[in-house]
């Protein structure tokens, strides 16, 4: 034997391949997985770290608690529990002088206070009032002038229904004597935004203001106009 091995189908010799002594046992590229392994666990273990240093941070906070947000008010009153006027049987010329008293009371500065008229009736002859109407139907709305005043003076009390609790000077607020017609003010004067200015001035919470109102029936007014009749709200706006 010269140390070949048996001979194989091809013709040729086997030959056995000996292990060197000392060299491992297994496939050496199993260590290269290892070696892959070891560098996966060293990112992991790195990235863990530095999440962990991010996190190491002083800090400190301060609060404004219970904020609170509430809207004001704009609130006016008049010192009438009825109406100003009721008056019947009025003939050419009739007149007549009403007072009261007009007081803000809300938490606000209004820029303005205005007057206008809302719910405007009117009766023809005696019949049943209905929704008025800006024609001649009812002659009443074109016959009766109304001037409108207010007093200058702030006011601590309720003037009641005195027009002498205004010891200063009237501004007018619908023109001069006899005033307008209230055929013109119920056509124009219906809401803030073309109501009447009301020429109070300086606003002054809590305090109240004497308006004078004073009807005129047209001294020239016609037969046509026996019996009509007109009902009507004024209103006071105050505006913020």
């Amino acid at each position: 034997m010269n140390g070949e091995g048996p001979a194989t189908p091809g013709g040729g010799r086997y030959r056995p391949r000996h292990r060197v002594p000392g060299s491992p046992a297994g496939p050496r590229r199993h260590g290269r997985f290892l070696g892959v392994g070891a560098v996966v666990v060293g990112i992991l273990a790195s990235s863990t770290l530095m999440w962990q240093s991010s996190r190491a941070a002083f800090n400190a906070t301060t609060s404004n608690s219970t904020n609170t947000f509430g809207a004001g008010t704009v609130t006016i009153t008049n010192n009438t529990g009825s109406a100003m006027f009721t008056a019947t049987s009025l003939r050419p010329g009739s007149t007549a002088t009403v007072c009261m008293g007009v007081e803000y009371t809300g938490s606000l500065t209004p820029s303005a206070i205005k007057l206008y008229t809302s719910g405007a009736q009117e009766s023809n002859n005696g019949g049943a009032y209905v929704a008025w109407a800006n024609d001649n139907t009812s002659e009443m709305d074109s016959n009766l002038s109304m001037e409108i005043l207010i007093g200058g003076t702030d006011l601590a009390a309720d003037p009641g229904s005195s027009c002498a609790a205004e010891t200063g000077s009237f501004t007018d607020v619908a023109g001069a004597a006899p005033g307008t017609t209230m055929q013109t003010m119920i056509a124009n004067n219906t809401s803030f935004s073309n109501g009447l200015a009301s020429q109070w001035g300086t606003i002054t919470a809590n305090k109240w203001r004497v308006w004078k109102f004073i009807y005129t029936m047209s001294a020239s007014a016609s037969n046509t106009a026996q019996a009509d009749g007109l009902k009507v709200n004024f209103v006071w706006e105050a505006d913020s």
